[in-house]
Formats: structure tokens, C-alpha cells, sequence
């Protein structure tokens, strides 16, 4: 998770005056976190997560006042400073897909050591070369449940496009046949 400082915002804010008084006292941090892509997910049949920014601002000795959230437009507006360092200092290259830690085939310490070399996803996992995966011990093997996870949830994801298309044409089916015959007994008349 790529973090910017957290400190203090009075250099952000230039000084206590006006609408936001009293944040130069604030501890606050942006970085990246996963979030769930609910339109991705229902695509594709499994969780799909992109890394989106998330604030924390704290409070200095008050623990019951932590707020901890996705940025908004008027968080980065605040705390201008802050949410420049984090930009400075982001990976261009967030990770789309399954992370590995949401992934049930994969341990935690499984899910670390790959993190240490960059692996990330289970899309990644799954693409990695023959040459990079001589590096770990088992991975053949857990790779290639990573690709039976993606083609099963491949598969399931295009049985439920199916079903759902059916479902559409029996409805537009029963609409079609209501209105032929409400002509047939207008012709009736």
C-alpha cells in the first residue's frame, strides 16, 4: 500500500483562519486502497477490486475521532498539500483484478511472498512465465489453480449472462404473444 506522510497540515493550510480552522492540528494521510468494483464484479463472476484513494484523519489524542474513508473531491481540496505528496509518490500501475489476499485458494504467507516479488493479483499469479515461477517453491501448482479459478469463473459468469438473457426473452416472449392477442380480439369486435 503505497502511503503518503502523515503529519500535521498547518503547512497545507497557511495558518487557523477561516472555513477549516483548527486542521493544521489534524493528522492526515491519503493512500491507496482496494475497493470492490460491484459492475467488474458481476462481469466477470468474481470479486474484482481496483485500488482507489482513502483518507485517515485523525485527531492527536483522541482516538474515538478517526475518520477513515474514500477521498472525495473536497478532501483533496482541503488538504492540498497532502494529497499532492500522495500523488508524488503513488503507483502509476494499480492493480486491477482479484487480489490475492481475497483469493480463498492462497495462504497468507503464500499471499506475502508473492506480494514481496510484486505479485498481486490472481490474474497476475496466473500469467506469470514459466522462468519468473522458478523463483518459488509449488508455484506450478498454484498457479495453475489460479487459472482454474479464472476459467471457472469465466464460465459461470457466461452461464449467468446466459440464464439472465433467457430470463429477458421469456418476459419480451409472453409480451409479444399478450399483445397479438389483445389485435386478435380488437379484430373480433
Amino acid at each position: 500500500m503505497q502511503e503518503a506522510e502523515m503529519g500535521t497540515t498547518s503547512m497545507a493550510m497557511g495558518g487557523n483562519n477561516g472555513r477549516y480552522q483548527g486542521d493544521d492540528r489534524l493528522l492526515v494521510r491519503f493512500y491507496m486502497h482496494p475497493a470492490k468494483d460491484v459492475a467488474a464484479t458481476i462481469e466477470a463472476g468474481r470479486p474484482i477490486f481496483k485500488e482507489v484513494p482513502y483518507i485517515h484523519i485523525m485527531q492527536p489524542g483522541n482516538k474515538e475521532s478517526i475518520i477513515h474513508r474514500k477521498a472525495t473531491q473536497m478532501d483533496k481540496d482541503r488538504f492540498v498539500e497532502h494529497y499532492r505528496k500522495f500523488t508524488a509518490r503513488e503507483d502509476q500501475d494499480a492493480i486491477e483484478g482479484t487480489p490475492l489476499a481475497e483469493w480463498p485458494g492462497i495462504t497468507r504467507s503464500q499471499c506475502e511472498e508473492l506480494k514481496f516479488y510484486n505479485v498481486l493479483s490472481v490474474e497476475q499469479l496466473a500469467g506469470m512465465s514459466d522462468t519468473n515461477a522458478q523463483n518459488f517453491r509449488g508455484i506450478n501448482s498454484l498457479r495453475q489453480q489460479a487459472i482454474a479459478y479464472l476459467e471457472a469463473a469465466s464460465d459461470n459468469a457466461s452461464a449467468q449472462a446466459l440464464a439472465e438473457q433467457k430470463a429477458i426473452n421469456a418476459r419480451l416472449m409472453e409480451r409479444l404473444e399478450a399483445l397479438e392477442g389483445a389485435q386478435e380480439d380488437d379484430g373480433e369486435d
